[in-house]
Protein backbone atom coordinates (compact mmCIF):
# COMPACT_ATOMS: atom_id res chain seq x y z
CA UNK A 1 0.00 0.00 0.00
CA UNK A 2 1.38 3.52 -0.74
CA UNK A 3 2.30 5.74 2.09
CA UNK A 4 -0.40 8.21 0.99
CA UNK A 5 -3.43 5.89 1.15
CA UNK A 6 -2.32 4.60 4.79
CA UNK A 7 -4.78 7.56 6.20
CA UNK A 8 -7.31 6.44 4.08
CA UNK A 9 -7.04 2.99 5.27
CA UNK A 10 -6.91 4.16 8.80
CA UNK A 11 -10.26 5.96 8.49
CA UNK A 12 -12.04 2.99 6.42
CA UNK A 13 -11.22 1.00 9.64
CA UNK A 14 -12.51 3.92 12.24
CA UNK A 15 -15.99 4.51 10.16
CA UNK A 16 -17.82 1.36 11.20
CA UNK A 17 -16.84 2.20 14.98
CA UNK A 18 -18.24 5.75 14.18
CA UNK A 19 -21.30 4.76 12.29
CA UNK A 20 -22.49 2.24 14.57
CA UNK A 21 -21.76 4.07 18.10
CA UNK A 22 -24.88 3.40 19.75
CA UNK A 23 -23.68 5.10 23.40
CA UNK A 24 -23.59 8.54 23.48
CA UNK A 25 -20.41 9.22 25.77
CA UNK A 26 -18.41 7.04 23.44
CA UNK A 27 -19.68 8.53 20.60
CA UNK A 28 -18.50 12.33 22.41
CA UNK A 29 -14.96 10.75 23.14
CA UNK A 30 -14.92 9.66 18.98
CA UNK A 31 -15.79 13.24 18.39
CA UNK A 32 -13.18 14.92 20.23
CA UNK A 33 -11.04 12.10 19.44
CA UNK A 34 -10.82 13.09 15.68
CA UNK A 35 -10.81 17.27 16.94
CA UNK A 36 -7.92 16.29 18.40
CA UNK A 37 -6.16 14.17 15.91
CA UNK A 38 -7.34 17.33 13.68
CA UNK A 39 -5.25 19.35 15.55
CA UNK A 40 -2.31 16.73 15.74
CA UNK A 41 -1.95 16.50 11.96
CA UNK A 42 -1.92 20.50 11.78
CA UNK A 43 -5.33 21.65 10.80
CA UNK A 44 -7.05 24.26 12.23
CA UNK A 45 -10.00 23.68 13.74
CA UNK A 46 -13.12 25.96 13.62
CA UNK A 47 -14.98 25.62 16.49
CA UNK A 48 -18.44 28.30 16.18
CA UNK A 49 -19.48 25.86 12.68
CA UNK A 50 -19.19 22.40 15.27
CA UNK A 51 -21.49 24.40 18.27
CA UNK A 52 -23.58 26.01 15.92
CA UNK A 53 -24.40 22.21 13.95
CA UNK A 54 -24.85 20.70 17.56
CA UNK A 55 -26.93 23.14 19.07
CA UNK A 56 -29.33 23.13 15.85
CA UNK A 57 -29.64 19.63 14.96
CA UNK A 58 -29.96 19.09 18.76
CA UNK A 59 -32.78 21.99 19.00
CA UNK A 60 -34.54 20.82 15.73
CA UNK A 61 -35.14 17.28 17.10
CA UNK A 62 -36.65 17.94 20.00
CA UNK A 63 -39.73 19.07 18.33
CA UNK A 64 -40.48 15.59 18.52
CA UNK A 65 -41.70 14.02 21.82
CA UNK A 66 -39.84 10.66 22.47
CA UNK A 67 -39.05 9.50 26.37
CA UNK A 68 -39.37 11.22 29.24
CA UNK A 69 -40.34 14.85 29.83
CA UNK A 70 -37.34 16.58 31.52
CA UNK A 71 -39.09 20.13 30.80
CA UNK A 72 -41.93 21.90 29.63
CA UNK A 73 -40.95 24.97 27.44
CA UNK A 74 -43.71 27.45 26.24
CA UNK A 75 -45.81 24.31 25.72
CA UNK A 76 -43.31 21.95 24.31
CA UNK A 77 -42.05 19.21 26.30
CA UNK A 78 -38.10 18.66 26.09
CA UNK A 79 -37.98 14.70 26.59
CA UNK A 80 -35.14 12.91 27.13
CA UNK A 81 -34.99 10.60 24.14
CA UNK A 82 -35.08 13.39 21.77
CA UNK A 83 -32.44 15.10 23.34
CA UNK A 84 -30.62 12.14 22.85
CA UNK A 85 -30.94 11.54 19.65
CA UNK A 86 -30.28 15.07 18.74
CA UNK A 87 -26.87 15.00 20.49
CA UNK A 88 -26.56 11.43 18.76
CA UNK A 89 -26.81 12.73 15.17
CA UNK A 90 -25.15 15.94 15.50
CA UNK A 91 -22.19 14.04 17.20
CA UNK A 92 -22.08 11.65 14.35
CA UNK A 93 -22.19 14.40 11.34
CA UNK A 94 -19.41 16.39 13.19
CA UNK A 95 -17.25 12.99 13.38
CA UNK A 96 -17.92 12.23 10.06
CA UNK A 97 -16.82 15.49 9.13
CA UNK A 98 -13.48 15.22 10.83
CA UNK A 99 -12.89 11.27 10.12
CA UNK A 100 -13.61 12.56 6.19
CA UNK A 101 -10.97 15.57 6.44
CA UNK A 102 -8.42 12.66 8.24
CA UNK A 103 -8.96 10.17 5.42
CA UNK A 104 -7.51 12.65 2.91
CA UNK A 105 -5.14 14.84 4.58
CA UNK A 106 -2.35 13.08 2.85
CA UNK A 107 -3.69 12.97 -0.39
CA UNK A 108 -4.74 9.06 -1.39
CA UNK A 109 -3.38 7.80 -4.88
CA UNK A 110 -4.88 4.77 -6.85
CA UNK A 111 -3.65 2.85 -9.47
CA UNK A 112 -5.09 3.55 -12.76
CA UNK A 113 -6.77 6.52 -14.56
CA UNK A 114 -9.89 5.42 -12.62
CA UNK A 115 -7.66 5.45 -10.10
CA UNK A 116 -5.77 8.68 -10.65
CA UNK A 117 -9.28 10.53 -11.25
CA UNK A 118 -10.57 9.60 -8.07
CA UNK A 119 -7.53 10.53 -5.82
CA UNK A 120 -7.71 13.96 -7.76
CA UNK A 121 -10.83 13.88 -6.61
CA UNK A 122 -9.89 13.39 -3.08
CA UNK A 123 -6.97 16.26 -3.12
CA UNK A 124 -10.23 18.74 -4.80
CA UNK A 125 -11.90 18.04 -1.91
CA UNK A 126 -9.13 18.57 0.92
CA UNK A 127 -8.44 21.49 -1.42
CA UNK A 128 -11.70 23.31 -1.18
CA UNK A 129 -11.63 22.29 2.78
CA UNK A 130 -9.21 23.75 3.59
CA UNK A 131 -9.65 27.65 2.27
CA UNK A 132 -11.41 29.55 4.39
CA UNK A 133 -14.23 31.07 2.52
CA UNK A 134 -13.96 35.32 2.13
CA UNK A 135 -17.06 35.61 -0.36
CA UNK A 136 -18.24 38.96 -0.94
CA UNK A 137 -20.88 39.69 -3.18
CA UNK A 138 -19.17 41.75 -6.07
CA UNK A 139 -15.82 39.59 -5.43
CA UNK A 140 -17.32 35.85 -6.13
CA UNK A 141 -16.07 35.41 -9.22
CA UNK A 142 -12.51 36.43 -8.02
CA UNK A 143 -12.62 34.41 -5.41
CA UNK A 144 -13.78 31.35 -7.07
CA UNK A 145 -11.18 32.03 -9.97
CA UNK A 146 -8.29 32.32 -7.56
CA UNK A 147 -9.96 28.86 -5.80
CA UNK A 148 -9.98 27.17 -9.08
CA UNK A 149 -6.62 28.29 -9.95
CA UNK A 150 -4.99 27.12 -6.10
CA UNK A 151 -6.66 23.79 -7.25
CA UNK A 152 -4.59 23.79 -10.83
CA UNK A 153 -1.37 23.90 -8.64
CA UNK A 154 -2.61 21.00 -6.76
CA UNK A 155 -2.94 18.53 -9.62
CA UNK A 156 0.40 19.72 -10.51
CA UNK A 157 1.70 19.27 -6.71
CA UNK A 158 -0.28 16.04 -7.06
CA UNK A 159 1.50 14.30 -9.97
CA UNK A 160 4.87 14.69 -8.56
CA UNK A 161 5.02 14.38 -4.70
CA UNK A 162 6.12 10.86 -4.09
CA UNK A 163 8.94 11.11 -1.31
CA UNK A 164 6.44 12.52 1.41
CA UNK A 165 4.54 8.94 0.31
CA UNK A 166 7.44 6.88 1.25
CA UNK A 167 7.88 8.63 4.63
CA UNK A 168 4.09 8.33 5.21
CA UNK A 169 4.43 4.34 4.47
CA UNK A 170 7.34 4.19 7.53
CA UNK A 171 5.06 5.50 10.01
CA UNK A 172 2.18 3.78 9.58
CA UNK A 173 2.02 2.29 12.42
CA UNK A 174 0.99 5.58 14.24
CA UNK A 175 -2.06 5.11 12.39
CA UNK A 176 -3.15 1.91 14.56
CA UNK A 177 -3.37 3.23 17.55
CA UNK A 178 -6.25 5.96 16.31
CA UNK A 179 -7.93 2.74 14.92
CA UNK A 180 -7.17 0.80 18.23
CA UNK A 181 -9.03 3.42 20.50
CA UNK A 182 -11.72 3.86 17.78
CA UNK A 183 -12.46 0.32 18.45
CA UNK A 184 -12.08 0.38 21.95
CA UNK A 185 -14.75 3.35 22.12
CA UNK A 186 -16.73 1.50 20.22
CA UNK A 187 -16.82 -2.03 22.39
CA UNK A 188 -17.71 -0.35 25.60
CA UNK A 189 -21.32 -0.42 24.93
CA UNK A 190 -21.06 -4.25 25.49
CA UNK A 191 -19.80 -3.40 28.56
CA UNK A 192 -23.14 -2.44 29.68
CA UNK A 193 -22.18 0.72 31.36
CA UNK A 194 -25.12 3.28 32.51
CA UNK A 195 -23.81 5.81 29.57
Amino acid sequence: MEGRNIPLAAGLLMLPALVFQDALLPLALQVLFLIILQLVIGRKIRFLPNIIMLISITVLNLFQAHGRVLADVIGMQITQGALEIGLRRALMLIGLIYLSRFMVFRKPRFPGRIGRLLSLQFAFYEGFLSRRPSLKPQQIIEHLDKLLMEQEALAEEFETDSRAAREEQQRALLYVLPVILFWALFSVKFLELPF
